[in-house]
């Protein structure tokens, strides 16, 4: 039976668990692909390859590697991936053959790697389809430390779509699983996510166990590479805190490790949070130089999710110098980003950017519009941090305007929410 791997990819974090090719190998994968005729081959070296190759070359053997597979799974009299003989398919999968079986593990890899590719590039419902039909083959052919790298890669997604719900259930299943196979450095990353979930949905002191639960486990295993995209999530509840030296802290702990290890993802979303905090500290200057590294990564790595973080940022500074039709413009571009990759959340932050930019203008025509918006979103996803950030405009407009009632009745609102963030640190 061949060893089948997984891809997992999260918003400050990723985990490639795969074969170590060195670049004769991939040249001899190569070699073997371009002599043979045989399907099942075929199968092999492509899902070896998108193992192996970088994530911008994923679709160049994942999709080729799926028509095979089709073609192949057709050969059988059973279709194995219908949702509605999914049931029967479990009770009699000991009839599979050890072909089909290898057939479908190859499949599911290759699915579980476009995935990946898909998410990265801001495709998510592109990427929960590709995860779905993976998750129905590994249940089929009852592997669970794919279904647990599934499982979390679901979670990634739910993430980014706002579903954080969803995305608990996903990475809870993942770890459930992962600590019952002893994969502790696997386990890192469904903890990171959890910390991050329960982040958006205002738990907070939940988010920080798990953090914590994390930095014990990469102490034991001397888990290096899985530190800085930990210390990234660590830097964010500081932040939340409003502790900006420990956000500091953490985020330059993160830049150290990601130079050395060359993981340009974290080094990005490293200087994104310190850009953040020298805002905050009107250090424009610093947020310029370290946003400006920040982008042009992530343009680099084309991760549209954290661009849209990374566009507000730009749009902020634009603000801070008066620039007011730049930083609307650079929101309406992130806005348009957040739309095109289904982020509810992302499209919440940045209406309240818009709202806050035509605020600054004395414009509330302007400023009701988005940050109503924006109210109605992060209330809906229960996302308490961004639901805050809008109440607390909304209560300002509705004062200038002398619509008094509304006034007091999302100010009750904004100091409930902020009394139990300020409980909860």
């Amino acid at each position: 039976m061949y060893k089948i791997n997984y891809k997992i990819c999260s918003v400050f974090f990723l985990l490639i668990t795969s074969f170590l090719f060195s670049q004769n190998q991939i040249d001899s994968l190569k070699k073997i692909l371009q002599n043979t005729k045989i399907d099942t081959v075929k199968l092999r070296v492509y899902s070896q390859l998108s193992e192996a190759c970088d994530e911008s070359d994923i679709p160049l053997y994942t999709l080729p590697a799926i028509k095979i597979a089709d073609k192949l799974l057709n050969l059988f009299p059973l279709n194995f991936l219908q949702t509605k003989n999914l049931e029967n398919n479990l009770k009699t999968k000991q009839v599979i053959s050890s072909s089909k079986k290898s057939i479908l593990n190859y499949y599911a890899l290759v699915l579980n790697n476009q995935s990946v590719y898909e998410g990265n590039h801001g495709n998510n419902q592109a990427a929960n389809q590709y995860l779905e039909k993976a998750l129905k083959i590994q249940t089929l052919n009852n592997y669970s430390i794919q279904i647990a790298g599934t499982l979390h890669n679901l979670g990634n997604n739910y993430y980014q779509t706002s579903q954080f719900l969803k995305a608990i259930e996903a990475y809870s299943k993942s770890a459930e699983l992962f600590e019952k196979l002893n994969k502790k450095t696997d386990l890192i990353m469904s903890y990171n996510g959890l910390s991050l979930a329960y982040r958006k949905q205002g738990n907070i002191l939940v988010g920080i166990d798990y953090c914590l639960k994390n930095l014990k486990l990469c102490e034991e295993l001397k888990d290096e590479a899985s530190k800085p995209g930990l210390y990234n999530i660590i830097a964010l509840f500081y932040y939340d805190l409003e502790d900006y030296q420990k956000v500091l802290d953490y985020s330059y702990k993160s830049v150290d490790i990601s130079k050395k290890l060359n993981i340009k993802k974290y080094l990005a979303n490293a200087y994104n949070n310190i850009s953040r905090v020298y805002f905050k500290q009107n250090n424009i200057n610093e947020a310029s130089k370290y946003l400006t590294l920040s982008v042009k990564l992530f343009e680099e790595l084309g991760r549209k999710n954290e661009l849209i973080s990374a566009y507000n940022n730009v749009g902020y500074i634009y603000l801070t110098k008066k620039n007011y039709a730049l930083a609307i413009k650079t929101y309406e571009q992130a806005t348009k980003l957040a739309i095109q990759i289904n982020s509810p959340l992302a499209q919440s932050t940045c209406y309240f950017r818009l709202a806050e930019a035509y605020f600054i203008q004395n414009n509330n025509t302007k400023t009701l519009e988005y940050a109503l918006k924006a109210y109605a979103i992060s209330s809906r996803l229960k996302a308490s941090q961004e639901t805050q950030m809008a109440a607390n405009i909304l209560r300002q407009v509705y004062a200038s305007t002398n619509q008094y009632q509304k006034a007091l009745q999302i100010t009750n609102h904004y100091y409930a929410l902020r009394d139990s963030a300020l409980n909860d640190s």
